[in-house]
């Protein structure tokens, strides 16, 4: 069954998960802010949908990853067998083969190639069954490497230097991007970390007993702080959402 990787279902216990780590994180941050038992339970139920969809998000991105990695694996061994004088068919079978024992007969990219081996055998075009592959993933190394593979199908090109010169060149980009996200992380996580700074000003502040204002003027202000607070935090994350 083709799997669409752009979508990602939540399991019922990933659901739990998700909801509650937002609802305990947002509960724990109102009770720090406002010290308002009412006020924490309510932030708690309102971050539950966003929770959610975050924790969605990115075990999304994770699994698309992931495949990217196994794609990769998937032209190692491609290029290794079309070397050794394998035809294209010849070298898929390898391929489910070689991807097997790295990551498992349950593999996603095992699961791709044993789909594209069938089809390859029933006649259809081989840059067609990779491109449905690039449609459902939304990866743009897989597509590129549908679009020349398709290409020199067709025209009877030589599949042996086509795998080889496609296998370098996406290589060499998903290292490349590796290493730009390895550096975006870096900047995710300092703008995490300074995040955390009012919650632990604030809970430092309460320990000690300093007085803080409260009644209906405290409370707006405070509202005030989370909502300037909150917009810088989404712009801090939009600067470092950097698209490789």
């Amino acid at each position: 069954m083709a799997v669409d990787y752009k979508t990602y279902v939540l399991s019922p216990a990933e659901t739990a998960v998700c909801a509650l780590a937002g609802a305990a994180a947002a509960g724990a941050g109102a009770q720090i802010l406002f010290g308002y038992a009412a006020v924490s339970l309510v932030s708690a139920v309102a971050a539950v949908p966003a929770a959610i969809a975050a924790g969605r998000n990115i075990l999304k991105k994770r699994r698309l990853r992931k495949l990217l990695m196994q794609f990769r694996d998937m032209l190692d061994a491609m290029k290794a067998s079309v070397s050794s004088g394998r035809n294209l068919y010849g070298a898929v079978s390898d391929c489910i083969r070689d991807t097997e024992s790295l990551h498992g007969k349950n593999g996603m990219i095992v699961s791709e190639l044993k789909q594209i081996s069938d089809g390859m055998r029933n006649g259809a075009d081989p840059g067609d069954l990779f491109r449905d592959l690039a449609e459902r993933s939304g990866l743009e190394d897989v597509a590129d490497f549908a679009g020349i593979l398709g290409v020199t199908a067709k025209t009877g090109g030589d599949i042996r230097r086509t795998v080889s010169e496609c296998r370098d060149v996406i290589c060499a980009k998903i290292r490349t991007e590796a290493a730009i996200r390895a550096t975006v992380a870096s900047n995710k996580n300092e703008l995490y970390v300074m995040s955390l700074m009012p919650f632990a000003v604030s809970a430092v502040l309460k320990a000690g007993g300093t007085p803080t204002a409260d009644g209906a003027s405290g409370l707006a202000f405070r509202v005030a702080a989370v909502a300037i607070y909150l917009s810088a935090f989404a712009v801090g994350m939009k600067i470092t959402d950097v698209k490789v």
